[in-house]
């Protein structure tokens, strides 16, 4: 008797923690990649890379280098980002404890990204030229001061995000609602012209069997 046994081999799929970590509710809506580490180099070469900050950036709606440049002001240490073939290559220098970065992102995510009013990670950020650097609440609308004494925050306000990282609607669907407005508007038109008509035949009218 012989028995075929066929290995099938499934991809490990990225470790997803909540949006803030200490949150403990597997069903929390707002989810990211943990931030991955590795060391490289040797000596006064040393550095720690961050492989996976893109994706880490795409789930918090925040710009690679704002979360690399917090990193770099909190652990005091520079930082490098670099982009080639529309991929970012971050890297700190030194070799850096896993769970103090895991930390100082804990730290950014409770400045940045957590609406003070309602904590959930709705935040937009935006910079206005008298104000400074303020976050915009996607969910109760709650309008945070983001910390102006902060370094990131001065970085953030000379260097302004190039698109609001407001959660928008779909493109067909505002073009649907806009066309449907125009609809209606073109519907109101017409049956007050026709209302106009009426009364003007009614006028002529009155003024007819009044000669």
């Amino acid at each position: 008797l012989h028995i075929s046994i066929k290995l099938i081999y499934k991809p490990q799929m990225t470790e997803r923690v909540n949006i803030p970590r200490r949150i403990q509710d597997e069903n929390y809506r707002y989810k990211m990649d943990v931030l991955q580490t590795r060391v490289e180099g040797k000596g006064i070469n040393v550095r720690t890379v961050l492989p996976n900050i893109k994706d880490v950036a795409r789930d918090l709606r925040l710009a690679p280098i704002y979360i690399l440049k917090f990193m770099g002001y909190e652990l005091g240490s520079n930082v490098i980002l670099r982009e080639k073939n529309n991929d970012e290559s971050a890297q700190i220098n030194g070799n850096l404890n896993r769970n103090d970065i895991l930390n100082t992102l804990d730290k950014l995510i409770d400045k940045f990204i957590l609406c003070e009013k309602c904590h959930y990670a709705e935040m937009y950020l935006v910079v206005d030229p008298k104000k400074g650097v303020e976050g915009h609440c996607n969910s109760c609308n709650h309008v945070t001061t983001i910390d102006p004494k902060h370094k990131l925050t001065r970085f953030i306000k000379q260097n302004p995000p190039e698109n609001r990282t407001e959660i928008k609607k779909d493109a067909g669907e505002t073009n649907r609602i806009e066309k449907r407005a125009d609809a209606d508007t073109g519907k109101v038109e017409k049956r007050d012209r026709r209302a106009e008509a009426g009364r003007y035949a009614v006028r002529r009218l009155i003024e007819a069997s009044t000669d």
